[in-house]
């Protein structure tokens, strides 16, 4: 088997050495085609983008948006004055049209100033807003007042508890206004617990929504002052500043890694075609990577941002090994085309095996529950692919058509390979030292590790100055909550909600849910339909506080609703559905870590199903989204880590031929993910999205060098029947290129490090903490299991000095 693949791959390189023109032009053609397509590659942070089309959280949830519309609301707020005056509220009503007139997208703004206030008698029901017109003196302003202060509807939704500040709620569009819709923007739904997602209309894209939030962001600034403070939050706000990161760091990450890279590859080769070959074979893997993306219409999302980085660091080590061996040998013959296919022979079986364990490393991911996570599997493992297949294709093609000279070796050993060939005899000739001192690290890591804990807030990503999450922890605190859930409660018969025995359970579950907290977890504000009957009832009851309740008869309700549906409002599409069947219960809450929500969560839906167990209760919303993004997290990746390991320790051991030899080959593989999660745990950095990546991106990396060091060993010991010399013969042949190549691998996660995103920054340094320790485990723990298990063999070491005893050794 071995000798057929080196004999297609000698083929291969040599047939694509004899015609370089017709490969370069081929890779051109496709380079060009796929240019094309990188137009159509879209952005996606939204928190429900998070999670599979296939998911059920998140197929609840756009049913429920194309139900009632976008829950995920914009919230400006503004400091009041101490004693509020007529001036402020001019300057707020200012910024509230600003708002409605120049910033397109925008569906709705609420502030005290347009805020719902109901009137009428018996017969008749006014809807009109708070600020019926603007006040012109003190008592016209207090009157006023006093009416904001008789309706508890507007406290921690439009004005703080302690009336410090106020908001203008802001609600953007639902559905996206660039693609045709093919149906209704809102309709009944007859069983809203079916779990076929519904599709006909587009929602809002990230693109419009960053458009949108953009402009309210300019918009708010004109309006700043001294004493007219306002900050802007909300989860739209939050999307929007990640993609700016993505946008703006993915160029800085890919430019920190090229420029890495470049002066790596001078050092290492000292030759342009060193430098330049390599390049141009990550850059078309990168190419072809993100055009494949845009095919398969898959958006860049917050994990997709680490790709390019990625693909340019990890695919460079194919051909920088190539690259040490043809120059290698190509300095000793002058022979282009031999030294050229030598290299590939030599090295081929291992680039694939390598090559391949990254793969299955990354495809591990595709089985995860967290969209970003699962495509970023799938991409970056084709990248992968197409670093493999173009280190095959280009290098050879191109060093076909360029002339390169020839660098005469002294033959003296350098400093560097001094001190690597020291670490090889220590660790060959202590291997039990290596071996008990290996044992208490490994016993040392899992006392940490017992404290690893896992989170979700997107927040803590940002620096703790950052605009958005200043203006966040703020509107948290003075009103109450920037995100939330709903509660829906499915009544399973056309016009239930008119029984008022229904409407009285409804507004009891909302007193009670208001305000309960659970840890860190609290309810702000809790409102549904119940609430806006109370207005109407007590308004056509000429304003009498007694009447601020629900009216006990079927009928009575009806009418009431139809009055106010007849107003010109359109508050009631908010609450309920047009069939009066399913009843929508809101609840505001800070937006803190998800993992929290759980048993906020958890009592919600026991609480709603033992008030309503005749009705089909639906939990849903931005909260229960974020909290099912860290379920499946923890879920999907720990199945997806154990999935990696176990084929990446088949492929190990069928390649190597030798059981032996596969299970040696794990040990190092393993050791730097138990020591990373003991540093992970020292330093009490919890597991988020990025984090949990680091695992399976390592099991696929760091075995590697695992794979060259074996490879390598193995042929010398076959061809010399000496452990300790073949260990010695390995360091020389692989060693440089594999410190060369985990150094690249070191430094182009670093560049992770300027990112101004927390998670980004762990994720690099953890990364390259993981690559480190896995090339001290290769060159010291490999060797030493090594003399442990193995015995020399004199017949062999008799053979391959007969065999190769003027064979050079590359």
């Amino acid at each position: 088997m071995k000798r057929f693949f080196s004999n297609v791959l000698t083929c291969a390189v040599g047939r694509i050495y004899d015609h370089p023109w017709l490969t370069i032009m081929v890779i051109l053609l496709l380079s060009l085609v796929m240019l094309g397509f990188l137009g159509e590659l879209k952005i996606d942070t939204s928190s429900e983008g998070l999670l599979l089309k296939s998911d059920r959280t998140r197929q609840e949830y756009n049913r429920f948006r194309k139900l009632f519309g976008r829950d995920e609301v914009i919230v400006a707020a503004v400091r009041m004055p101490e004693k509020p005056d007529i001036p402020f509220f001019r300057k707020l009503r200012n910024l509230h049209e600003d708002l409605e007139k120049n910033v397109s997208g925008i569906e709705d703004v609420t502030s005290l100033i347009d805020a719902r206030h109901l009137r009428g008698n018996a017969e008749s029901l006014v809807v009109e807003t708070l600020f019926d017109k603007d006040p012109d003196s003190r008592k016209d302003l207090d009157r006023i007042l006093r009416r904001m202060d008789e309706n508890p509807l507007y406290v921690n939704t439009l004005i703080s508890s302690d009336k410090r500040f106020t908001a203008l709620v802001i609600e953007t569009k639902n559905h996206s206004s660039r693609i045709r819709e093919d149906g209704p923007a809102r309709s009944g739904v007859e069983d809203f617990s079916a779990v076929s997602e519904i599709t006909a209309t587009p929602f809002l894209t990230d693109e419009e929504n960053s458009e949108i939030v953009s402009k309210i962001l300019e918009t708010v600034k004109k309006h700043r002052h001294r004493d007219f403070q306002v900050v802007v939050s909300g989860s739209p706000v939050i999307s929007h500043f990640l993609n700016q990161s993505i946008i703006s760091q993915m160029g800085l990450f890919t430019v920190a890694a090229v420029i890495v890279i470049v002066m790596m590859l001078f050092v290492i080769f000292r030759h342009i075609a060193g430098v330049i070959l390599p390049l141009i074979v990550v850059a078309l893997s990168l190419l072809f990577t993100f055009a494949t993306m845009a095919l398969s219409g898959f958006p860049v999302t917050l994990v997709s941002q680490i790709l390019p980085s990625f693909i340019l660091t990890v695919g460079m080590c194919d051909s920088i090994h190539v690259l040490a061996l043809f120059f290698k040998a190509y300095n000793v013959s002058g022979d282009k085309r031999a030294a050229l296919i030598g290299a590939y022979t030599h090295s081929g079986k291992a680039l694939f095996l390598t090559s391949l364990t990254t793969f299955l490393g990354l495809l591990s991911f595709a089985s995860a529950e967290i969209g970003p996570v699962s495509q970023f599997g799938i991409y970056t493992a084709c990248g992968v692919l197409y670093a493999f297949l173009f280190t095959l294709l280009v290098i050879p093609a191109a060093l076909s058509v360029i002339p390169v000279k020839i660098r005469k070796d002294d033959g003296r050993r350098s400093f560097f390979n001094t001190y690597l060939f020291f670490i090889g005899k220590t660790a060959a000739d202590h291997p039990k030292t290596v071996g008990i001192i290996t044992l208490l690290l490994l016993i040392t890591s899992l006392f940490p590790i017992r404290g690893l804990s896992f989170s979700h807030n997107i927040l803590t990503w940002f620096p703790e100055n950052h605009d958005v999450r200043t203006a966040t922890e703020i509107i948290d605190r003075e009103m109450r909550g920037t995100t939330g859930m709903d509660i829906l409660i499915d009544t399973q018969s056309k016009g239930g909600l008119y029984d008022p025995g229904v409407l009285d359970r409804i507004d009891q579950a909302v007193s009670d849910v208001e305000g309960m907290a659970w840890g860190d977890v609290f309810v702000g504000k809790a409102w549904a339909v119940t609430t806006l009957i109370k207005e109407i009832n007590r308004a056509l009851g000429g304003g009498n506080s007694a009447m601020y309740k629900i009216p006990h008869s079927e009928d009575l309700v009806a009418q009431e609703l139809f009055l106010f549906e007849n107003s010109g409002s359109d508050d009631l599409s908010d609450m309920v559905d047009q069939d009066y069947r399913i009843a929508r219960v809101s609840l505001k809450a800070p937006f803190i870590d998800a993992v929290k929500y759980s048993g906020f969560m958890d009592d919600i839906m026991v609480y709603f199903r033992r008030v309503f167990p005749d009705a089909v209760i639906t939990v849903t919303g931005t909260m229960p989204v974020l909290f099912r993004t860290v379920t499946a997290t923890i879920k999907s990746m720990s199945r997806s880590f154990l999935t990696a390991f176990l084929m990446i320790g088949m492929v190990m051991i069928v390649s190597m031929g030798d059981l032996r030899l596969g299970l040696i080959s794990l040990v190092p593989n393993s050791l730097p993910i138990v020591l990373s999660l003991g540093v992970i745990g020292v330093l009490e950095i919890p597991i988020d999205l990025f984090i949990v990546l680091i695992g399976n991106i390592a099991i696929g990396l760091v075995v590697d060098d695992t794979i060259h060091f074996i490879h390598h060993f193995s042929v010398h010991f076959r061809n010399t029947g000496n452990r300790r010399k073949a260990i010695m013969m390995t360091y020389e042949s692989a060693g440089t290129s594999m410190v060369i190549t985990s150094v690249i691998l070191c430094l182009g996660f670093m560049t992770f490090t300027l990112s101004s995103m927390n998670n980004l920054f762990h994720f690099g340094v953890l990364t390259s903490i993981v690559i480190a320790l896995a090339l001290a485990a290769d060159l010291v723990v490999t060797p030493s299991i090594i003399m442990i298990l193995y015995k020399d063999n004199n017949q062999g070491e008799e053979n391959g000095h007969s065999k190769n005893e003027n064979q050079h050794v590359v």
